[in-house]
């Protein structure tokens, strides 16, 4: 793996769009796709400056009504992938984190729709980064 080249690929990818200013979840969902189409074992990682994550796990799962979670602004600071001992768009420390093997594509696509993030970033660039990162996965996560 080549941990290192994705985090400087993500680094110059915020720097142009701006991927960790709302489009963090986007990004973790588009990883764990791939990760899951590839058989990869990986774990998300949400993170904020507050600890708003009471039963995430549930919430997710379950579909809340109540929203997912929110630090009273946005519904988290930062979403990102971690596959083994290597965290991949980590971006920064936070006060507070939550690690699920549990959460699937499918349920972080439904936390990027139903979620509120800045908006910063320009969602109208995911369908083209999403395959991008398709290509750059195939380079850098050979497992």
């Amino acid at each position: 793996m080549q941990i290192n080249l994705l985090n400087d690929f993500f680094t110059k990818l915020n720097s142009i769009l701006k991927i960790n200013h709302g489009g963090c979840c986007y990004i973790t969902y588009a990883l764990v796709r791939y990760c899951e189409q590839h058989n990869i074992s990986y774990s998300v990682v949400f993170a904020d400056d507050d600890n708003i994550f009471y039963n995430v796990e549930r919430k997710i799962i379950n579909r809340s009504k109540h929203g997912i979670f929110s630090n009273g602004e946005y519904s988290c600071n930062h979403i990102y992938l971690k596959i083994g001992k290597y965290e991949i768009n980590k971006n920064r420390k936070y006060n507070y984190r939550f690690i699920s093997r549990n959460i699937s594509a499918k349920d972080l696509l439904w936390i990027y729709q139903k979620g509120n993030w800045n908006d910063v970033y320009d969602s109208s660039n995911n369908n083209l980064l999403g395959k991008f990162l398709n290509k750059i996965c195939d380079n850098t996560l050979n497992v």
